[in-house]
């Protein structure tokens, strides 16, 4: 039942779901950043971006807690919108960096918010 009003939650504050097509493209590969928990350390984590068909699929992973999917992911042309459940259901916010990559929170339903940072795949010359 929490996951069924999560993914209502997010339909609710995402608006309707427009395809990762129809905004700006990702770039698909292995990303790098960081996600620092409330009140906690700074954690490295990478990020596989994927196209499997026509949906666009991001894992997030570190040695910590493994790989955790990200649901119900939403491009914009300044953002990003997902939920992510590495033990409690987060729902994530991220404005686009100059530099291609993405940072913002993430939170539970009315709780304390974390940082997220994704950067993009170094391009080799």
């Amino acid at each position: 039942m929490p996951r069924i009003l999560v993914a209502l939650l997010a339909l609710a504050l995402f608006g309707s779901t427009r395809s990762a097509l129809s905004a700006q493209p990702l770039e698909t590969g292995t990303w790098t950043g960081y996600i620092s928990p409330p009140n906690g350390d700074q954690l490295p984590v990478t990020y596989d971006v994927r196209m499997e068909s026509d949906t666009l699929k991001i894992d997030i992973s570190n040695e910590r807690m493994g790989s955790v999917p990200l649901q119900y992911i939403e491009l914009s042309e300044d953002g990003m919108r997902f939920v992510w459940s590495p033990g409690v259901d987060l729902i994530c916010r991220l404005k686009l960096k100059a530099n291609g990559g993405y940072e913002g929170e993430c939170a539970p339903e009315g709780g304390q918010s974390g940082i997220i940072i994704m950067n993009p795949p170094v391009k080799e010359e």
